[in-house]
């Protein structure tokens, strides 16, 4: 696969009638001050760091300069069959876009600074549940880069997956794959088919961002 980086033509942007709906957007906070304070009075030293849940990375990748609807070049474009491509969908002026592709398929890529990926791992110390509103959490990885993978508790007619990629200790990237196209088989489709499709569309942001970083 061959990215290459620089702004994208040949694709219309325009907003979408309704943004993707089951991965809906919440707050989440995590703080808890007062038990910081109770620790420090109690005389205990520092937590132990606790190890990371993913695989050492190949190298840290800096997504939080990749624009989100330039992570898929025009030849990944053209190969998944993208028709329209909306940045920003719920108007909050944050790094996400929203690609449509054929037969009710929807990408999504979320570029999260400040987010890392070991915060969406159940579990974990650091674990926020987020927005995603994920279920069947299960650590896998990306051309490398470790990855926390779960499907939408309200699945689409056809399958849905989310991946949260571990790019660097203080960012990290969301793609969504939601297909409204109903399959013949169970209701929900594949989880192994859309979290392929996730991961499909994932890998070319990867190539994106190491090609943004060699320039």
């Amino acid at each position: 696969m061959d990215g290459s980086a620089g702004p994208r033509s040949g694709h219309r942007r325009s907003r979408p009638r309704t943004a993707p709906g089951r991965f809906r957007r919440t707050l989440a906070r995590a703080a808890a001050p007062a038990l910081v304070t109770v620790l420090a009075l109690a005389g205990c030293g520092s937590a132990p760091e606790v190890p990371s849940p993913f695989p050492p990375r190949p190298a840290d990748l800096r997504v939080t300069g990749l624009r989100a609807c330039d992570s898929v070049d025009a030849d990944d474009s053209a190969l998944l069959g993208i028709v329209d491509t909306t940045p920003d969908p719920f108007g909050q002026g944050a790094n996400n876009c929203v690609l449509s592709g054929p037969d009710g398929q929807v990408w999504t890529v979320r570029i999260q600074p400040g987010i890392p990926a070991r915060n969406r791992v159940p579990g974990d110390p650091a674990y926020v549940e987020g927005d995603l509103k994920l279920v069947g959490h299960r650590v896998t990885s990306v051309d490398g880069y470790g990855a926390v993978e779960g499907v939408a508790e309200e699945s689409p007619p056809g399958a849905s997956c989310a991946l949260v990629v571990d790019t660097d200790p203080d960012a990290s990237f969301v793609l969504t794959y939601e297909s409204y196209a109903r399959p013949a088989g169970p209701p929900g489709g594949s989880r192994e088919a859309g979290c392929a499709r996730a991961s499909q569309v994932a890998s070319m942001v990867v190539v994106s961002a190491q090609e943004r970083d060699r320039t």
